[in-house]
């Protein structure tokens, strides 16, 4: 004979277990979160060298050698440097 259930327990299945505990889905989502912030954070600190600048050799690769762009650009839009 088996007994109907009783009002109140939905969560039968879980009797023993802390209400407050997170689930390893939910725990995988809070650390995959926590590591795209940090990796977003980091890119940010990173700079990228396509113009860098600091002290050095001074060599202008976006200008003009002799009247002559040094680098040009065909097949794709090109905007002028200031």
């Amino acid at each position: 004979m088996t007994q109907p259930p009783t009002e109140g327990t939905g969560d039968a299945g879980r009797r023993g277990r802390d209400p407050y505990r997170l689930g390893r889905r939910a725990s995988a989502s809070l650390v995959a979160v926590f590591l795209l912030i940090a990796l977003a954070a980091l890119s940010t600190m990173v700079g990228l060298p396509y113009v860098v600048l600091k002290p050095g050799p001074i060599q202008n690769t976006l200008g003009q050698l002799d009247g002559k762009d040094l680098y040009t650009i065909t097949g794709a839009p090109t905007y002028p440097t200031t």
